[in-house]
């Protein structure tokens, strides 16, 4: 904390690595991460961070203080750079919360089935476990 009591955005510490859960607020958060630590610091909403794409992190913890994306499992393992942070939400509020998007985005591969299932069905259905890799993939 500086002198006037505004927290300082230090581009020397250990970079944050946001992992993005769908439907939990981590785009807002990645905003709100942008903002306090200045432009072209922050790298949100570009792509998601798979297995096979581990090496761009190689480049994101020389040039980046915050690094957010849906981060794949495998990329996490003995990754040690970076400060981690996830946000969590109530699982029930957070399956209610895809459902409703899956409902306003006709394109979603999940669409059909979730018009033609109320939200407590869509939550128990075998095919949902697809929810989140159909967020990634880009069939948002």
């Amino acid at each position: 904390m500086s002198l006037t009591g505004e927290t300082e955005c230090r581009l020397d510490a250990k970079p944050i690595l946001h992992v993005h859960i769908p439907k939990t607020g981590g785009q807002t958060l990645a905003r709100r991460l942008a903002a306090a630590v200045g432009p072209g610091r922050c790298w949100y909403m570009v792509s998601d961070i798979l297995a096979s794409s581990r090496t761009i992190l190689d480049e994101l913890v020389r040039t980046k203080s915050v690094v957010s994306a849906h981060i794949g499992p495998a990329v996490l393992v003995e990754e040690t750079r970076f400060h981690l942070l996830a946000l969590a939400r109530d699982p029930v509020r957070q399956i209610v919360s895809a459902y409703l998007h899956v409902l306003r985005e006709p394109v979603n591969q999940l669409h059909d089935m979730a018009v033609n299932l109320p939200v407590a069905q869509f939550g128990r259905s075998d095919r949902t476990g697809k929810l989140c890799r159909a967020q990634r993939s880009g069939n948002r």
